[in-house]
């Protein structure tokens, strides 16, 4: 957890107290930081045309990040961010969403930095399945102010960024696990899978980056073993997660199962990296029967839900909180740590 710095009266004190910090720690230490993570924001399928996002749940989630102590430095959305990306007039939802992000998370007035995966809905047209790709057009430029560094055809879709310095230097990266490929004639979407070029592109960057960031993050929108037992593409849980094992990642989040779940361990193979799952923040629910793995090795709660991941030199703090309606209102509640000691 970040702390805040104190103010000491008197140079000459300030001046020893600087002193003995170097001597003690050779150099001055890197601040710690903090980013939230969540996803999975369509409105109920009643509310759609009229709203395509569930604005009173993110409304409210967005209010309580802004009021955190410390403020998250900057939040990553996992995809899905409306029901449908076309409305039936033709037009993209995704320009409201991004406006309604950009009013209710500030701080001061001050928009928090944002990230943004992308999901399958945004890609749906007024019909739903199947995704349509000149949906992901339309996301690339209303997103266009997400990094240009992907693989070639990914530009806004899959991309890697770092933050920290230090002992807290930190590799972030964000794959598009329901992309657009060619079949030779025409181009169809993944149904959380991953290309060839995307997996030679995360080889490539993780290899890169592994050396020199001591924290490394991955993200998609797709998780890479289902709780509910939705499909999951070789090339998502075999080699992308022997990437993230062999280059040293920390936690990988994904989202489209709507409910929170943690694991690492998880059958068939060992695993070091844990795989959260942060999928509601407004989207409709699973039930305890659409679960269709061994509860006693996963951590699930079904409710809407969020991360929030304080990095603090070589340790990683991982706390999950819940969103919970009732008579009162909405209320906010822990539910999950992880905590990862390098």
């Amino acid at each position: 957890m970040r702390t805040e710095k104190q103010r000491f009266p008197g140079a000459k004190f300030f001046g020893y107290l600087a002193l003995a910090v170097f001597l003690l720690w050779g150099a001055p230490q890197a601040e710690a930081y903090r980013f939230v993570v969540y996803g999975d924001s369509p409105s109920p399928n009643a509310q759609w045309p009229n709203k395509a996002t569930n604005e009173e749940v993110l409304g409210y989630v967005n209010a309580y990040l802004a009021q955190m102590q410390p403020k998250p430095d900057f939040v990553l959305f996992l995809g899905d961010l409306v029901n449908r990306g076309g409305v039936p007039q033709g037009n993209s939802t995704l320009q409201t969403w991004k406006t309604f992000m950009r009013n209710t998370l500030q701080v001061n007035g001050v928009p928090i930095k944002l990230y943004v995966v992308p999901g399958n809905r945004e890609f749906y047209g007024p019909q739903g399945w199947p995704t349509e790709p000149s949906f992901q057009k339309v996301y690339q430029e209303v997103f266009s102010d997400l990094p240009s560094n992907g693989p070639p055809g990914y530009d806004k879709l899959a991309y890697w960024f770092t933050y920290g310095e230090g002992p807290e230097a930190s590799f972030f990266i964000v794959t598009d696990s329901f992309g657009f490929k060619s079949n030779g004639t025409t181009l169809v979407n993944w149904d959380n899978g991953l290309d060839q070029v995307q997996l030679d592109w995360l080889q490539n960057q993780a290899q890169i980056h592994q050396s020199r960031y001591h924290h490394k993050f991955a993200f998609s929108h797709g998780p890479a073993f289902s709780t509910g037992g939705y499909p999951v593409d070789p090339s998502v849980k075999q080699t992308m997660w022997q990437i993230l094992e062999s280059t040293g990642f920390d936690i990988f989040f994904g989202a489209h199962e709507h409910l929170y779940s943690r694991g690492n361990n998880l059958a068939p193979v060992q695993h070091r990296v844990y795989q959260i799952i942060n999928g509601a923040v407004g989207a409709s629910l699973m039930t305890p029967g659409q679960i269709k793995v061994d509860w006693t090795q996963w951590h699930i709660h079904l409710n809407d839900n969020f991360s929030v991941v304080d990095v603090t030199g070589s340790n990683i703090h991982q706390e999950a909180f819940a969103v919970i309606k009732d008579a009162g209102g909405y209320r906010v509640q822990s539910i999950d740590n992880v905590y990862i000691t390098k």
